[in-house]
């Protein structure tokens, strides 16, 4: 059983990323999904007849090391997947995935290896969250041997090239590719992602274990809005979140019931945002929203999103 972790700070487009590369992945394939908060949204996201298993209300670097473990083990138990593939918590630290990892490897054997270690990057919010969130966002790139950048087309080449120096100061030994991958067609990405190397081996670069606690730092809330929201309306909410008029809200994600009986799926970060009119019924419940973030006012996005 191969484990591939598919890591990213929060909105780096990480369950985009494993949707585009699923159709060619060979043998069986179950996905692992570690949501920040009580709700899920990305299991809902990914595409394909296949297992997905999420761990919610944390993180595996945190508190859930224990089910990140039964998980692992009662997939290879009931499912005998070839490969496995990990979505970490936006606010975990890859380090402790690995560690975790590490913990599997040690009771199931040498049938668990690893594979590809992937951090995607919010290319325009890279300098800021480095100032903010330093060690977090760090160690996700520091430990990774792929690393693809989001959101590139309308930065100035100048300024990307910061970002690029600034990812090799920190992980000079990664592969990078610096033009946004949301374009490349999905045999190509996962030809490139699949042939960087790696020796098959769960060693994380120090022995100190960072000691953070993603629940220090950051917050999260989820509700289920009743109401009826226009793309318009939607639109203004979103750019309200990126305001602050509700705290920093670092990454917004749901469903929200919509004209003529559409839903309207919406993706926020602070750097970008997006709305997708679709017909088809979410697999969550429809109105579902979540919320994550630094002092975020629960009361009053609560306020605004039960209308």
């Amino acid at each position: 059983m191969r484990i591939d972790v598919v890591s990213g700070f929060l909105g780096s487009g990480k369950t985009t990323f494993i949707n585009k590369i699923l159709p060619y992945c060979e043998g069986k394939v179950a996905i692992i999904e570690n949501e920040y908060g009580e709700t899920s949204i990305d299991g809902a996201l990914i595409e394909g007849n296949l297992p997905v298993t999420e761990i919610t209300a944390g993180c595996i670097c945190c508190s859930l090391v224990g089910d990140f473990k039964k998980t692992i083990k009662a997939l290879d138990e009931q499912w005998q997947p070839d490969r496995v593939m990990i979505e970490p918590s936006g606010v975990s630290c890859f380090s402790d995935v690995l560690r975790a990892c590490s913990e599997v490897r040690a009771e199931l054997g040498d049938k668990v290896q690893l594979g590809r270690l992937i951090t995607l990057v919010e290319a325009e919010g890279f300098e800021d969250y480095m100032e903010v969130f330093g060690a977090f966002y760090s160690d996700q790139i520091q430990n990774a041997n792929a690393i693809l950048l989001s959101h590139t087309q309308d930065m100035d080449p100048a300024d990307l090239e910061k970002v690029v120096a600034g990812i090799r100061e920190i992980n000079p030994q990664a592969a990078i590719w610096s033009q946004d991958w949301r374009n490349l067609d999905g045999s190509v990405l996962f030809d490139w992602v699949d042939g960087v190397g790696q020796d098959g081996s769960f060693a994380v670069e120090g022995e100190d274990r960072l000691l953070l606690n993603a629940k220090d730092t950051f917050g999260s809330c989820s509700f289920i809005s009743p109401v009826e929201w226009g793309e318009d309306e939607l639109e203004a909410f979103l750019e309200e979140l990126g305001s602050g008029a509700f705290g920093r809200v670092i990454r917004s994600k749901g469903f929200f019931a919509g004209p003529e009986g559409r839903v309207l799926h919406f993706d926020f970060t602070p750097y970008n945002h997006k709305i997708e009119v679709q017909e088809e019924l979410p697999k969550v419940a429809l109105g579902t929203a979540v919320f994550i973030g630094c002092a975020l006012e629960r009361d009053a996005i609560q306020a605004r999103v039960m209308g």
